[in-house]
């Protein structure tokens, strides 16, 4: 007989789990507190014991899911910062829900603005967002004039402004066309 076997003199039940000493020191952690080993002083669970492994397992597994699919449904189709050396202002546009963000990613005293302009060239819509590192959002959610035609593009605008009095004074302005509408 080999030295392991010596450590568990008896045959676990049929369906019982052996828990090696990570996932005890990680239920341990989880759950405060310590296994019984079932009053034999053996490394076999309680029933109670796997019960709470099988919760912690589902519950991990639950986390991790949500994570994922969470990332992935806030990635942003398209994504443009002003032409400034350091840019100041960036915009996403997310193409599912027409939703539009602006950030002003800079303590410069200018604001991020952005302008969606309409296929035949008039301005749709503007927002600003003021102060290093806020960002304001609207989609389709927000209104008639937030919701674009599907599969029309649009031009996509952003800037810094040094004030905010509409006066026209936009600096570091870059624009890309986007096709709006799902997918």
């Amino acid at each position: 007989m080999g030295p392991l076997s010596t450590v568990h003199n008896r045959r676990p039940k049929l369906g019982t789990v052996h828990i090696g000493p990570r996932v005890r020191c990680l239920l341990r952690f989880l759950g405060g507190g310590h296994l019984s080993h079932g009053g034999t002083g053996d490394a076999f669970p309680t029933e109670r014991e796997e019960m709470r492994v099988a919760g912690v397992s589902a519950a991990a597994v639950a986390t991790t899911f949500a994570m994922a699919t969470g990332a992935q449904a806030a990635d942003p189709d398209h994504t443009l910062w002003t032409n400034d050396d350091r840019p100041g202002g960036k915009i996403e546009f997310t193409r599912n829900g027409d939703k539009l963000e602006v950030c002003d990613d800079q303590p410069d005293g200018l604001r991020a603005v952005a302008y969606v302009i309409n296929p035949d060239g008039t301005q749709r819509y503007g927002i600003a967002a003021s102060g290093s590192g806020n960002c304001t959002d609207r989609d389709d959610s927000d209104g008639s004039r937030y919701n674009l035609n599907e599969n029309k593009r649009y031009t996509f605008r952003v800037c810094l402004d040094e004030n905010e009095d509409g006066s026209g004074d936009d600096r570091f302005c870059q624009s890309r066309k986007w096709r709006a509408g799902a997918g």
